[in-house]
């Protein structure tokens, strides 16, 4: 069994999914080029060791002393010189998400790119995007956090959202933290404390992961509230009311209908088609979900409307659900497959193939890269 996102399925995994990336790497290419002469602070969260050549799923950035909506407008300029569209985007003065697509597959179609004024937990900083680009580190043709910076934008971040740290980080984060133990300690105590900074530490010296659990993650939150509160009421009360205000001025997501006869060609769809978004960021994270015939009507349409007003992704292949149902600002998609698999926006049909579901992997990663890829290439057309 696999997982994707919180999903378990069955057995398609796309986590080895190969493609030509040479135009993805050139647009990233051009945007650091951008950032560098147009001298905006910045620096790469993570990830960042085969760039632009080796992409991994998005971009993060932190930005130090520039508007995020001024470096927003910057990549989305070196985006169209480029021939790549917006697909969706999310602009607030604190973060940024940018999902951008160009219609070249087989090549790799998407890229997103996610800005963040320092390091925040819904608008609550904890740890300061200006010191981070003052004391960062140049990486090839971009730049990268300090060591202790790195630390703690992976760990914290991740202890805030997902109450544990990804395996995948984990090594890397062992061999930063004997370079700079010290730092790591000074950042941590100014939004949480030297307490829980000499403790949080010490445990990632001694690589005790089970350590970073829910628990600590609903503590530190609490923790970052009460300190962020007492050192400045007024910072604290904007933040959180900008944050809840973006909160509810989320882009809207999309619903992707899926018609495909076989019940296993159909599942094996469905997944790939989540897999590729979960991997490559495809519209705004974190909701993207599978609602089939499992999951009763009524629940899984007060689901549809929370995770498409979140601006997330829902793939269905529930026949008691139709399209007619809901009304949202961009059409809905479906993909079905009788004599040839057919891509739908409404009424107007936007992709079709002689394709034909054979269980290969191979083939079903092709359809749903090649139905994504028009999905998003329509998607950017509609200016809302």
């Amino acid at each position: 069994m696999i997982m994707i996102g919180s999903q378990k399925i069955r057995k398609v995994d796309i986590s080895n999914m190969n493609v030509p990336e040479v135009e993805a790497s050139d647009l990233l290419s051009c945007i650091f080029d951008r950032l560098d002469s147009s001298e905006v602070g910045y620096c790469v969260e993570r990830n960042y060791q085969g760039y632009p050549n080796i992409l991994t799923g998005d971009v993060d950035l932190i930005i130090g002393g520039t508007s995020l909506k001024c470096v927003a407008s910057h990549i989305l300029d070196v985006a169209d010189q480029n021939g790549w569209d917006c697909y969706q985007h999310y602009i607030w003065d604190k973060t940024v998400f940018l999902g951008l697509c160009r219609d070249i597959y087989p090549n790799r179609f998407t890229l997103t790119v996610e800005l963040f004024l320092g390091a925040r937990w819904h608008g609550i900083k904890f740890l300061d995007g200006v010191t981070v680009v003052e004391q960062r580190l140049k990486h090839g043709i971009t730049w990268k956090p300090r060591p202790a910076h790195q630390i703690i934008i992976t760990v914290i971040h991740h202890l805030l959202y997902n109450g544990c740290i990804p395996e995948k980080y984990r090594s890397e984060i062992t061999k930063l933290i004997m370079i700079e133990e010290d730092e790591v300690i000074d950042n941590l105590k100014l939004f949480f404390g030297r307490k829980n900074a000499e403790k949080i530490t010490g445990k990632l010296i001694d690589r005790d992961w089970e350590y970073f659990d829910r628990r600590l993650g609903s503590w530190l939150k609490f923790s970052l509230v009460m300190r962020a509160s007492a050192m400045d009421p007024q910072g604290f009360l904007n933040d959180s009311l900008k944050g809840l205000i973006s909160y509810f001025r989320k882009p809207e997501g999309v619903l992707i209908f899926v018609d495909v006869p076989s019940r296993l060609d159909r599942q094996d769809l469905m997944e790939c088609l989540l897999g590729i978004m979960v991997k490559w960021h495809v519209f705004k994270p974190p909701h993207r979900k599978i609602i089939d015939e499992k999951i009763p009507t009524s629940k899984a349409k007060k689901m549809i409307n929370n995770i498409v007003s979140s601006g997330g992704v829902v793939i269905i292949s529930n026949q008691n659900i139709s399209p007619n149902a809901f009304r949202y600002s961009f059409p809905s998609y479906k993909i079905s497959q009788k004599n040839e698999l057919i891509v739908m926006s409404e009424e107007a049909r936007i992709f079709k193939s002689k394709l034909k579901f054979d269980g290969k992997k191979e083939i079903i990663e092709h359809v749903a890269m090649a139905a994504l890829n028009s999905i998003l290439s329509h998607r950017s057309t509609i200016k809302k």
